[in-house]
């Protein structure tokens, strides 16, 4: 019985739910990597090897080195043909991925 509930709800779920950004690069990319800033050794990395105090609170210019890293991985999928060549052979350059996707 228990089982057929949890199914249920999980359909109704399911049903209501809203939008999902699951690869929306303002929404989902910066949220990642801050999930993985937290989940690594980066503090210990750039505090203990680097020797930056501040670890991923570090300021460049106006930016802190999180706020870097959340802006690279926006722009992870500029240009467009980026997006489609996550994973594409490393050796390969964007000239190369744009000119096979038609872009």
């Amino acid at each position: 019985m228990k089982k057929i509930a949890l199914i249920l709800m999980s359909i109704v779920v399911f049903m209501h739910s809203g939008k999902v950004f699951a690869w929306h690069d303002e929404f989902t990319h910066p949220r990642l990597t801050d999930a993985a800033i937290q989940a690594s050794q980066i503090q210990i990395y750039l505090k203990g090897y680097l020797g930056l105090h501040q670890g991923i609170g570090t300021s460049i210019g106006d930016k802190t080195l999180a706020d870097l890293f959340k802006g690279g991985s926006q722009v992870e999928d500029v240009p467009l043909c980026r997006a489609s060549n996550h994973f594409h052979t490393p050796h390969r350059n964007r000239t190369e991925s744009c000119r096979r996707m038609k872009i």
